[in-house]
């Protein structure tokens, strides 16, 4: 196994019982349509809307404990666009040692090429390993526009990768101190995939302009399945 890989296949095993647990105690976590979770080999991204610090947790919260479709790599950001929450800094202990652990593994930023920013992640995609990303870059303001990346688009093509796509509701820009007040109802939905051939169909290859096409088709789909969250 890829040594990138192997401590977070260690780590998130260990981590996934008492983590579910928790999200179901304290989230009150319910989990829709894990029948669309592909049990098939190759490439797989893992693509969801960007509600809280906790998203990555949640997504692996879908898969059962022993999941072929683990471990998860995280596309994530540089220390210094996160706010300095405890949580983060525990994240960020020994330079990033307990994030890379977990999965997480920073894309390159300022490079204005997805092929050197995105370069460990499509290496891992490429060996027929899952990357899980947000497409929106980070979680978006409700009243703004919503950003669009194309981050996934490049990998899509780069890998030809299928996607699966899952919704997350409940918990907007959640928080340990708020997770643990008991008062949540946190859903996630896994969607069907949607295939490489479909999601570059009618596409300009190559583009940057193409690879936020992509990022936009496959938001379209995540924010076009049901809103799960009660309130």
């Amino acid at each position: 196994m890829d040594k990138r890989i192997l401590l977070p296949f260690i780590t998130q095993h260990l981590c996934w019982i008492p983590g579910r647990l928790l999200l179901h105690i304290f989230g009150h976590l319910r989990v829709y349509g894990k029948e669309n979770l592909p049990m098939s080999e190759g490439p797989l991204i893992f693509a969801s809307n960007h509600m809280s610090e906790l998203d990555g947790i949640l997504i692996l919260a879908a898969f059962g404990v022993f999941s072929p479709l683990t471990p998860l790599i995280y596309v994530s950001r540089e220390k210094s666009f996160y706010r300095q929450t405890l949580f983060k800094k525990f994240l960020f202990l020994g330079g990033g040692a307990v994030f890379r652990a977990l999965g997480g593994y920073p894309a390159i930023v300022g490079l204005k090429d997805y092929s050197k920013s995105l370069a460990m992640h499509e290496d891992i995609l490429k060996q027929g390993n899952r990357v899980c990303i947000f497409p929106e870059g980070k979680i978006p303001n409700p009243n703004e526009e919503r950003p669009i990346k194309g981050g996934i688009g490049y990998l899509v093509c780069s890998a030809k990768a299928k996607v699966v796509p899952f919704r997350v509701c409940g918990g907007y820009d959640l928080n340990w101190k708020t997770f643990f007040g008991g008062k949540l109802n946190l859903s996630i939905e896994v969607l069907p995939p949607l295939d490489h051939d479909a999601l570059i169909r009618g596409e300009n290859l190559g583009s940057v302009d193409t690879y936020k096409n992509i990022s936009r088709k496959i938001l379209k789909v995540i924010y076009s399945a049901p809103n799960r969250d009660p309130r």
